[in-house]
């Protein structure tokens, strides 16, 4: 089996922790809100040693902190700025103007910090300043719980290609708790094209062991950062590559003091959609974790608590835990839930840190899904880049089903479009027992949910099952279909998997996040839920009619119309049709759009479920012009794996030309040629016939009038499966 290579790599290193009283473990991430100190305090010049202010490689004069602060068991009462994105607390000015002081370790390929103690860096990078820059410095609130905040104000990064015209960041430190809050407001891009970049952030005290340093991937929205111990021995706070996401306004994190009595709830262990008939009887679990310096003592209380569609409530007692210790509570199983979403919670009794003793997560009890994904936000992608192989999630089926579909969120990674992937459903062994066709990813398949319809269901009768994605090799260019979710590291045992393509005895995957991948059981083996039959469309008399028709709808809540120009990537909802929600039959549905101006119009279906899952069905193209109206459909299905159907539409007589093409625009057959009526035509390409290989294919319909002039001219891109 190939090695799995994620889109972002999280990296884990455990140290001492040395004189430093903070723990990575500690470390929050959350959203919050960003307030710019406008004129409240005194601004910061970094040019005291005489000549022009330049916000370049700089240092501050000695600044004051306002209060005691104890830090790395010390108590500080100033602090030092650096024009690179870092604080030195004390009186001495830093060694250096970046953290990565000494470059890249020829061990570990990391990067080693600066020498100094008692760092703190919000965002160290080379900066400069951007628009109308300036540092500043307040003391806020009253005794004994005052708040220093240290502002960078319209930043811009400097060194390779700079990716912001303007970043501006805080760094806040709190009397009495000495909490350290990290706190980012709005970010501008400047117009250079997005590539890779790094930074540092976190805090040091005496020795790289003891610094706390946050990583993420470049891609990665800022809501994945999490924390490690000790050197960056992998992914730095990468940002500026890909989709270059900026912070999202106000995103804060918290560093907080290590605490004497401090146990924490790490994560909530049950399912994001557990089905009725298939997941019961069910035991919820949680993390536990002794995260402060003392040991805890067995016969802490905790509390599982389930509300909303269901209640449930069941009680455990902890074992003795060392610091640093962990515990895995199972609760009492409940025999059955009925459909509904639950809030599932875990407490502990309020300790010296109160901000983790509990963890919640949202259930949807549902007829058909098991999936461990909530309903929370897809934070990461994640891809063996050129190689191959299966992502996968391990259910546990009771009683007997048919496994007949597979949901699979296609995560927001551009390069996956036109690569190959497919379903899997494999046995307790790693024998892959039933799949989908193959799949080549459309754009509009991405930031979606996907699904995959089993060709052959297994039936499953108590036991495990692993459920999953395949990836199929493209040495030219990597890509990371599968969308997961942020999961306290490292994530639960016995719920993600890899494998090769082939199948055979997966490989837990213990520090990638919560797989957002969903099994679709039934006691049939007919596939389901939602199949689009077709989606096509015509122009009545200027007004846009677009029909399609479903089968075996299973959940299904609403289909939202969305309809863009041709030359605009930003899709607007013109209409919501509410969905049958359950039918074993053809349901039919119609929506119009009225008041078209002159040009191209495209129409898609998000199609959504009441779970908040969606898919989007295929586009249809609509022509509007002085000359008359014409529509070539996009046709149906695409991509397609032996015959597929075209259908177009002409408002008045004409003669009609439809060509098939290769990529390199060479003709390879010619479908109609022919004066033809007024109308709606439909035809079935059939692939065989044409020896149409595997590969992108275009079809161009040309429209001429009597005089033989060109009333409509558009092309279409076919995609033929193997």
């Amino acid at each position: 089996m190939k090695k799995i290579i994620l889109l972002f790599l999280l990296f884990i290193s455990i140290k001492s922790f040395a004189q430093l009283n903070y723990q990575s473990a500690n470390v929050i991430n959350a959203a919050g809100t960003y307030t710019d100190l406008a004129a409240t305090g005194t601004a910061i010049t970094t040019n005291f040693g005489g000549g022009p202010m330049t916000f370049d490689d700089e240092n501050s004069s000695i600044q004051s902190i306002g209060f005691n602060f104890s830090y790395n068991s010390t108590t500080f009462t100033q602090f030092v700025l650096n024009t690179n994105g870092f604080i030195i607390l004390g009186s001495a000015a830093p060694s250096a103007n970046n953290i990565f002081y000494t470059g890249f370790q020829a061990v570990t390929g990391g990067c080693i910090l600066a020498p100094d103690n008692n760092l703190i860096y919000v965002f160290n990078h080379d900066l400069q300043g951007g628009t109308s820059p300036e540092f500043r410095v307040a003391t806020t609130g009253t005794a004994p719980n005052r708040v220093c905040t240290i502002q960078y104000k319209n930043m811009a990064d400097k060194i390779g290609t700079t990716q912001y015209a303007n970043m501006n960041f805080q760094i806040k430190l709190y009397e009495g708790s000495n909490k350290i809050d990290f706190v980012y407001g709005t970010w501008t891009a400047n117009a250079n094209a997005s590539t890779f970049n790094t930074a540092a952030v976190g805090i040091k005290g005496i020795g790289t062991a003891t610094s706390i340093n946050g990583t993420k991937g470049s891609t990665a929205a800022w809501s994945t950062t999490t924390f490690i111990t000790g050197d960056y021995t992998g992914n730095t706070h990468n940002y500026g590559n890909g989709t270059r996401p900026a912070p999202d306004a106000g995103r804060t994190y918290t560093f907080f003091p290590t605490y004497a009595n401090d146990l924490s709830v790490v994560r909530v262990e049950t399912f994001g959609k557990i089905p009725m008939v298939y997941g019961f009887p069910h035991a919820i679990k949680a993390s536990i974790k002794n995260t402060g310096n003392n040991a805890v003592a067995a016969g802490t209380v905790v509390s599982l608590s389930v509300t909303g569609a269901n209640v449930f409530a069941n009680t455990k007692l902890t074992s003795a835990l060392a610091a640093g210790a962990s515990e895995l509570i199972t609760f009492a199983p409940a025999a059955t839930f009925i459909a509904g979403n639950n809030i599932v919670t875990v407490s502990i009794p309020s300790d010296d840190n109160t901000s983790n003793n509990s963890a919640t997560m949202t259930q949807l009890v549902n007829g058909i899904a098991f999936s461990y994904a909530d309903n929370s936000a897809v934070t990461g992608a994640l891809g063996f880049n050129n190689g191959a192989g299966i992502f996968a999630t391990r259910y546990a089926v009771q009683g007997t089903a048919f496994v007949t579909n597979v949901k699979v969120f296609i995560a927001n990674n551009a390069a996956t479009t036109g690569n190959t992937v497919y379903a899997v459903v494999m046995d307790a062994a790693g024998t892959i027992v039933g799949q989908s066709p193959n799949y080549v990813v459309l754009a509009t398949d991405v930031n979606a949910f996907k699904n995959f319809a089993i060709t052959t269901p297994p039936s499953i009768t108590s036991a495990d099952i692993y459920v999953g994605l395949a990836q199929t090799a493209n040495t030219i260019t990597g890509y990371f279909p599968l969308g997961f979710q942020t999961e306290a590291t490292p994530t639960r045992s016995g719920a993600y998997y890899t494998t090769a393509l082939a199948g055979g005895a997966p490989a837990e995957a213990t520090a990638n996040g919560r797989f957002v991948i969903e099994a679709l059981l039934s006691s049939t083996s007919t596939s389901m839920p939602l199949s689009l039959t077709s989606f096509n469309g015509k122009l009545v008399n200027g007004i846009a009619q677009l029909n399609w028709t479903t089968n075996n709808e299973v959940n299904t809540d609403k289909f939202e119309v969305e309809r863009t120009a041709s030359a605009n990537i930003n899709w607007t909802k013109i209409a919501t049709i509410d969905a049958a929600g359950n039918s074993s039959t053809s349901k039919n549905y119609v929506a119009t759009d009225a008041g078209l101006s002159s040009g191209k119009w495209m129409y898609r279906l998000k199609m959504m479920d009441k779970d908040g899952s969606f898919t989007y069905s295929n586009i249809v193209a609509l022509e509007v012009n002085g000359k008359g109206q014409f529509v070539l459909n996009q046709n149906y299905p695409n991509p397609v794996k032996g015959n597929t159907q075209l259908s177009y539409q002409l408002n008045k007589d004409a003669k009609v030309m439809i060509e098939l093409l290769g990529v390199d625009g060479k003709k390879i057959a010619t479908l109609v040629n022919q004066t033809q009526t007024m109308g709606t035509y439909n035809f079935t390409i059939d692939c065989k016939k044409y020896g149409l290989a595997a590969g992108n294919y275009n079809y161009r319909m040309v429209v001429v009038d009597k005089n033989n002039q060109e009333l409509f001219n558009a092309t279409r891109t076919m995609i033929v499966l193997q």
